[in-house]
């Protein structure tokens, strides 16, 4: 693991549970995906590639980055990236080595709100939560009784 500067960190998009490509895939393969991501993360130079300098990781790396130590382990690995492969959530490419597609729209940064929109924002909902509150309390009864 590199050591030379400041790690990386992956963000896990809530949208992932939404996007059918991914929710169909077996939890062992899901689990796969995220340790490539980690891996990558750690290791690369390369965002989205497993590469280190110039030398892409082989499958026995990355099956090794991943802390896969039984043969029943790698093999899990390998399915997964198999399975990845198939879905075009991950790629091989013959000189560059392995790829995680996704990376870069994954891991771009997403569009903050400035401290006024936030402020806004939460007044609206604090206003909301009163009028609703408010509208509970005058109950009114059939037959004009309270």
């Amino acid at each position: 693991m590199r050591t030379d500067k400041p790690i990386r960190y992956v963000k896990a998009w809530t949208s992932y549970l939404n996007d059918p490509l991914y929710y169909r895939l077996p939890f062992e393969t899901r689990a796969v995906y995220w340790d490539l991501h980690l891996v990558s993360a750690l290791t690369s130079d390369v965002p989205g590639w497993f590469v280190v300098g110039d030398i892409p990781l082989t499958l026995k790396e990355l099956q090794h980055a991943a802390h896969a130590t039984t043969p029943a382990q790698n093999r899990q690995v390998f399915e997964g990236m198999r399975m990845l492969l198939k879905t075009g959530l991950l790629q091989q490419h013959p000189t560059m080595g392995w790829l995680l597609p996704r990376w870069e729209n994954d891991q771009a940064a997403y569009n903050r709100e400035t401290a006024e929109e936030s402020a806004a924002r939460v007044r609206r909902w604090r206003r909301k939560q009163k009028e609703q509150a408010a509208g509970a309390q005058l109950r009114i009864i059939p037959g004009g009784q309270r």
